[in-house]
């Protein structure tokens, strides 16, 4: 008699476990699935809470190279440096904050977005990101077309 009790509150202790995780982003791929309704919910996410800093096209602060004096918002452009990094990486900038991430407080002044931001409200910014880039671009025509895909 005890033994399903336990294996039912193991059971449901395991469940909520994996709840949390999945929600507070532990559990998320490493891989942006790219759909157009999320394309655009990241972009509508964009327009309200980054392009005041990355611009309105992305293209980032004119002088924004690494200096002494930290990094200024970089482009997000085919070009720009996030292009460059996995989904993984471009999550936790947007989620922890680039200081956090690079492990210098001093580095840049991004904060993280986990406060204002659910954990799909972010993975729609870095779609958005990602249909700015070809790779992505190939993604979201091939979403368009009834499927979804999955990008790095």
């Amino acid at each position: 008699m005890r033994l399903p009790i336990a294996l039912a509150g193991a059971a449901l202790l395991g469940s909520a476990a994996l709840w949390w995780m999945h929600d507070t982003g532990a559990l998320l791929p490493d891989s942006v699935a790219v759909s157009a309704a999320q394309v655009a919910e990241g972009r509508a996410i964009y327009a309200r809470n980054c392009a005041v800093c990355h611009g309105a096209d992305l293209e980032g602060a004119p002088d924004w190279r690494p200096t002494l004096a930290g990094v200024a918002p970089p482009p997000h452009t085919a070009d720009g440096p996030a292009a460059r990094r996995g989904d993984a990486f471009l999550l936790a900038v947007v989620r922890e904050g680039s200081a956090t991430v690079h492990g210098d407080r001093n580095r840049d002044g991004m904060p993280g977005f986990s406060g204002l931001l659910d954990n799909r409200q972010i993975h729609s910014v870095v779609a958005f990101l990602k249909t700015r880039w070809p790779e992505g671009e190939a993604a979201v025509r091939e979403a368009a077309a009834g499927g979804r895909a999955g990008v790095r």
